[in-house]
């Protein structure tokens, strides 16, 4: 069992392994909270059918999900995981959390908009600093909800700091900021 209050370490499976729902099992039982699938590296697409019982597992078992979301700058096409794709699975997980990653898609800002916004999903910051222009930022941030938005860094490729500094420099107010910057991980991760 875990016991650190500083790390909260997160798994991964691969759907294709043959164990990935004792994997599953085993990763909770060690008090891993959550996982993340990166469905550009592991070759699948997040509404395809056979996601449906890894997903239906997912939440029997609580796990937290972090979505790779958007374009891939190493594997730019097809787009494994698009907005859409993520609405149309977000209700196998029912009040298992769910987050998308890079503003909810990678260079798919509009997207989002059109289609996460006031959806049951976490939108994580994860390198955006410098990609996401301010104005859609803010703007995804509003339709969506300040409670409903983490900060994100993906290191190595962007730093915390600038990740950070994004959300500090869109016009929120500072009660919308301290929930993104801290309040809202605190609350998901119940720490």
């Amino acid at each position: 069992m875990l016991n650190d209050d500083k790390l909260i370490p997160f798994g991964s499976i691969h759907p294709d392994s043959e164990n990935v729902f004792e994997e599953l099992e085993r990763l909770k039982e060690a008090g891993i909270k959550g996982i993340k699938l990166h469905p550009d590296y592991q070759n699948f697409f997040v509404d395809e059918k056979r996601m449906i019982p890894i997903y239906e597992k997912l939440a029997e078992l609580n796990l937290i999900t972090v979505f790779h979301s958007g374009v891939d700058i190493g594997f730019p096409e097809p787009v494994h995981c698009t907005p859409e794709m993520l609405k149309y699975i977000l209700d196998i997980f029912g009040n298992t959390p769910v987050i998308a990653a890079h503003f909810g898609g990678y260079l798919l800002w509009q997207d989002v908009l059109k289609t996460l916004c006031g959806t049951n999903i976490y939108i994580d910051t994860a390198f955006s600093y410098g990609k996401i222009p301010p104005k859609y930022a803010e703007n995804i941030i509003k339709a969506h909800g300040a409670q409903k938005i983490l900060l994100g860094s993906d290191m190595p490729w962007s730093s915390t700091i600038n990740e950070a500094n994004l959300i500090k420099s869109i016009n929120l107010s500072d009660e919308e900021k301290d929930n993104i910057l801290y309040k809202n991980a605190r609350k998901l991760l119940n720490i």
